[in-house]
């Protein structure tokens, strides 16, 4: 047969994979994309129109091409041969090379097949275009976008060496998405800040030779994307969303209803029963053609095998009629077959439900929920408010939190009747109609649920020895970020989102996230004052934390009222704890620091005097409630050097310096990072008082630096463009800067060219500062 096989002598079916298919594709999208038809991709190529029949050849892969072939239509179609090379590559390897977990589907996808082949057109056609080629799916909710998108990466992930997936309903979730995607990359991270991170990852992204896909799926609006998407590179982006408000680059497409034929076909697939179209017609219309109502009914129906379509479409008819009026803009399908399907779960499920409603759709896990019973534990050291607040959940949800079967049953529960979804992480996710629809039935019950869910998310936040400012914690901070943007949403001035916010202020606040924190700090501190005295502990509280705030978005000008409102509650009310009030005195103390450095000279000097005061005041305390030895003393230590210094009181600040790394060092091991604070501070007092050859016991300015840049080069590996890395190799560099002038040392000549090159640091801000030691430490020589 010559090759051909089959009753009729057809070729066999085109590996999508092979090369000579993906060499067509891309043919075909730059002949749509620049609207031509065949003979004109013929007249370009062979000089003849007669010959369109073999650009559609070439176009359905239907032969391997031949250098020369590859040739002319590169040099016809302007197709640069580097992006063909790619594609041959990519044959070989078998793409996707790097894929986010769980991007499968479990289910099998009924009917999208028509969704599927216009998404690639799209992407295809605009692939070879100045920007990224940007696709948005948008629909109802309930019409399965997410399932195309992943049904897309199914059948087209090949196309493409990285395929990317993003939850993007919150700005939040989409920059950790994007913080994963920067550790598979091994993102050089010049910041610890998340949003740094993304925006590093998205620049080695766009530097990539093959092609990737990134999905963001369910974006509410592009201001949840603004600066967080690609502008170059060999990228193709996938958007869904239910809104159409989108910019011209990204190219619009509708997502379909199933038709009649399909969602027969859905439905019998996960009712695991059999029906004919004309005996299942009235039912197939009243779920409108929306999948996850679909979903829905047929998990019902599996479950109860003796029930009729008739008798369920009747129950689905009634419950449509009890739909609320704030629901009115939604699928009456969907409320009713959810609704149908709560009525019919044990209890425990049905309370995990309405709790779940409150919470993130996406990452639900079980160990969140296991957390509020363990905080609650006997002889844990917890502070007052946090108990009391986390106390009042109700039995209900505690009897049902304290026991991992049930829990696990009630999910088993909820899983069966596809009102949740179990994902590859063992975590869970829960469809956005579905919680609103749950929510809306909740009554008086509302307030009571959404305090218990508040409760469950701040049980499980990083607190007290967890603190969300360390490192090691960020982890657990991320996963949980999402939850407290929909319990911010969702919830009302509630203590236990108070605690809530307050600790993810804390953790933003690390992140660099300012905007975001000063959100929180202001809306905990408005809530409180809503229902506590003026001069309540946790005001004060409340009032350091958006000081703290204010000062980093607004500046310190405009936080030191807050900070002094802070700091003067610390003063009055001596029956607070020491350790909050020393807190509030040094805050005070840092933002005068700060201000005094705007100030004229005269006013410099009469802020810098009262910082001081603060810092003072605040370590006395410390050394009152914790003794000499804490880490706590050695920062108030280090916050009166670092005074001094801007006193220029320099042998005033070596000592205190020294004192300061003395107490951090007798608390903590040699490599913490909180010594290489203490040796930065004393190495960069020496070096600006003009000390570089003094010795402080034994070691030199040049020897504190060095070893504080080792201490935060193995503390923060994965991160070497650390700000405080970078803050280290600066003052070090300076060092040597002024001892070449001052000895004319080659070694330290070379030394600090190769911090500037390593760490790229701005040469006239060295120069500036080595200047202004040099004269300083020429004047002690003297």
């Amino acid at each position: 047969m010559g090759g051909r096989s089959g009753k009729f002598g057809s070729k066999p079916a085109v590996d999508p994979l092979s090369f000579q298919a993906r060499f067509g594709d891309l043919v075909r999208g730059v002949r749509l994309r620049n609207g031509l038809r065949l003979k004109d991709v013929a007249r370009l190529v062979y000089n003849d129109e007669t010959k369109a029949s073999r650009v559609s050849d070439v176009e359905s892969g239907r032969n391997e091409p031949t250098a020369d072939t590859i040739s002319l239509y590169c040099a016809a179609l302007e197709i640069p041969v580097e992006q063909v090379e790619r594609l041959r590559r990519g044959s070989k390897l078998r793409w996707p090379i790097v894929q986010s977990p769980g991007v499968k589907s479990d289910r099998n996808i009924i009917g999208r097949k028509p969704n599927v082949e216009a998404l690639h057109r799209t992407l295809l056609q605009h692939r070879a275009a100045a920007v990224v080629p940007s696709a948005v799916l948008k629909g109802q909710g309930g019409i399965g976008k997410t399932a195309i998108a992943r049904y897309y990466l199914e059948v087209y992930g090949h196309y493409y060496f990285g395929v990317w997936w993003i939850a993007a309903q919150y700005r939040e979730s989409v920059i950790d998405g994007l913080c994963e995607l920067a550790v598979i990359l091994d993102v050089e991270q010049e910041s610890s800040k998340r949003l740094d991170i993304a925006k590093a990852t998205l620049v080695k992204l766009s530097q990539q030779e093959d092609p990737w896909v990134l999905v963001f799926d369910n974006a509410e609006s592009i201001e949840h994307l603004r600066h967080l998407f690609p502008d170059h590179g060999p990228l193709s982006l996938l958007v869904t969303s239910r809104t159409s408000a989108w910019p011209e680059r990204f190219h619009t497409l509708e997502a379909d209803l199933l038709s009649a034929p399909d969602a027969l076909r859905l439905l019998i697939q996960e009712s695991k029963r059999s029906w004919e179209l004309d005996e299942a017609e009235q039912l197939i219309s009243a779920l409108g053609g929306l999948p996850l109502a679909i979903v829905a009914a047929g998990a019902w129906l599996k479950n109860s095998p003796s029930t009729s379509l008739t008798d369920y479409l009747t129950r689905l008819e009634k419950m449509i009629r009890k739909k609320p009026r704030e629901l009115l803009d939604y699928p009456d399908s969907v409320f009713g077959t959810t609704m149908l399907s709560v009525d019919r779960l044990s209890e425990p499920a049905r309370h995990l439900l309405r709790l779940l409603s409150f919470l993130s759709p996406e990452g639900v896990a079980v160990s969140t929920l296991t957390r509020l019973p363990e905080e609650l534990a006997p002889g844990l050291e917890r502070d007052e408010a946090y108990l009391s607040a986390l106390g009042a959940v109700s039995k209900t949800t505690i009897d049902l939190l304290s026991n991992l079967s049930s829990i696990e049953q009630a999910f088993s529960e909820l899983e069966s009747t596809s009102l949740v979804v179990r994902r590859a992480d063992e975590s869970y996710s829960v469809h956005r109609l579905t919680q609103l629809v749950v929510r809306s039935s909740l009554g008086e019950s509302i307030e009571r649920l959404a305090y218990d869910a508040a409760a469950i998310v701040a049980a499980a936040y990083p607190s007290h020895s967890r603190n969300p400012e360390f490192q090691e914690n960020w982890a657990s901070c991320s996963a949980l970020e999402g939850h407290v943007v929909s319990l911010a949403e969702y919830c009302g001035e509630i203590e236990p989102l108070e605690i809530l916010l307050k600790q993810s202020c804390r953790y933003l606040d690390a992140q660099g996230e300012y905007t975001m924190a000063l959100e929180y700090a202001r809306r905990v501190l408005n809530s409180r004052e809503r229902r506590l005295p003026a001069d309540d502990l946790e005001i004060a509280g409340s009032v350091n934390d958006l000081a703290i705030q204010v000062w980093r978005e607004l500046g310190p000008q405009e936080a030191e009222p807050y900070a002094a409102r802070a700091a003067e509650i610390a003063l009055q009310k001596t029956n607070y704890p020491d350790e909050r009030r020393a807190k509030w005195l040094s805050i005070h103390g840092v933002v005068l620091g700060h201000v005094a450095e705007k100030d004229s000279k005269e006013k410099k000097k009469e802020t810098l005097a009262k910082a001081r005061k603060r810092h003072l005041q605040a370590l006395r305390l410390d050394l009152k409630s914790q003794g000499k030895r804490s880490r706590t003393v050695g920062l108030r230590l280090f916050n009166i050097a670092y005074v001094r210094l801007l006193q220029e009181n320099y042998p005033a600040a070596v000592r205190l310096f020294g004192a300061s790394l003395s107490t951090k060092s007798s608390v903590s091991e040699h490599d913490d990072p909180d010594v290489a604070f203490g040796l930065q501070g004393l190495g960069m007092a020496l070096t600006q008082g003009g000390f570089v050859q003094t010795k402080y016991k034994g070691r030199t300015a040049k020897d504190l630096l060095t070893e504080s840049l080792e201490i935060r080069r193995a503390a923060f590996e994965s991160k070497p463009r650390h700000p405080l890395i970078i803050k280290s190799a600066l003052w070090l560099a300076i060092c040597n800067k002024v001892l070449v002038r001052l000895f004319d040392r080659s070694g330290s000549l070379e030394q600090c060219d190769a911090l500037l090159e390593e760490f790229r640091i701005d040469r006239s801000e060295l120069d500036r500062q080595a200047a202004d030691c040099y004269h300083r430490a020429r004047n002690e020589a003297l």
